[in-house]
């Protein structure tokens, strides 16, 4: 049932069968059959399905919020298996993106260590769009960071983490500091010092704006200020006009000081969306399995304890 509830999870992010099954890597009609099986053990239907697509039912929405926590136990139960099996050498290299490296993914590595100390660890951090390149070239076990473009690769298994508001900075005395509710048309004047950024956030920036422009390719949304690491958009940031984003902790010593205020503007795209990514059809070493398991919890903890205002 597990593999079922996982495959529902999946039908439910994307909202037809056709893409899901794709990004599971089995046939449409597998896929549904599934489905149905589940729905008949359970006794209800999970999904309303039309040309358009399917629709999650009120009961399938409780369902699957329940099956959450039942996968979460499963694989904290895999993990708990994983140590008893690996106390002996192994290693687990790791790939993240400059946000996720340098907020949760220490706590990860620091819990993951203490309970598996005889696990060699390399954690390297590398630009978000450079990820699914290092996991399918089996430079890493696994890969962590900004997932969106992962979630379109059929080769490529992503376990994303709840979406994440990020917010946005100026120092003191800027001419937005102060005022009250933002949208993003007030921001058009000034530089945009971040990442680049998935090509999905370029229709919400407004057309002519010094924020920045959309790749040729279309695949990034490129600053005015491209900045690979949240410190170089920090010192950006606290000596220009420039505004940045980024997830919330990350430049909690500058508010505390009074090197940058943070800005009234939250809007539903300006949104983290980080997982754990690794190759279809690889087998994960035990120790990656145990590492999720942290990640999990490191991720979750740290932005319980760091919400924007």
């Amino acid at each position: 049932m597990y593999d079922a509830l996982r495959y529902a999870q999946a039908v439910a992010r994307h909202g037809n069968f056709r893409r899901a099954a794709l990004i599971l890597g089995v046939s449409q009609s597998q896929l549904s059959r599934r489905i149905q099986t589940l729905e008949e053990d359970l006794g209800c239907a999970l999904f309303e399905r039309d040309r358009q697509g399917v629709t999650i039912t009120h009961e399938g929405e409780l369902i699957l919020r329940e099956a959450e926590r039942l996968l979460g136990a499963h694989d904290d139960f895999r993990a708990g298996v994983a140590r008893i099996r690996h106390r002996s050498n192994g290693e687990l290299r790791l790939c993240a993106g400059a946000f996720a490296s340098q907020s949760w993914v220490p706590s990860a590595i620091a819990a993951f260590t203490e309970a598996l100390p005889d696990i060699s660890i390399s954690m390297r951090e590398i630009d978000w769009w450079k990820l699914v390149d290092a996991v399918l070239d089996g430079e890493c076990h696994l890969a962590i960071g900004e997932c969106s473009e992962a979630e379109q690769r059929p080769d490529v298994v992503v376990e994303r983490f709840p979406e994440r508001q990020g917010a946005a900075f100026v120092r003191p005395g800027h001419k937005l500091a102060g005022r009250g509710a933002l949208t993003i048309e007030d921001f058009a004047e000034f530089s945009f010092a971040a990442p680049r950024l998935p090509g999905r956030v370029s229709r919400f920036m407004p057309t002519g704006s010094r924020l920045g422009n959309l790749s040729d390719d279309g695949r990034f949304f490129l600053p005015t200020i491209e900045s690979a690491t949240p410190r170089s958009m920090i010192d950006v940031v606290t000596v220009s006009d420039a505004v940045c984003v980024m997830p919330p902790g990350l430049c909690d010593p500058q508010l505390a000081s009074g090197q940058l205020v943070e800005l009234p503007f939250h809007p539903p795209w300006l949104t983290i969306r980080q997982g754990l990514m690794s190759a279809r059809g690889r087998r994960l070493p035990d120790a990656a399995l145990a590492f999720r398991s942290h990640a999990k919890i490191a991720e979750r903890d740290y932005f319980r304890d760091h919400t924007t205002s």
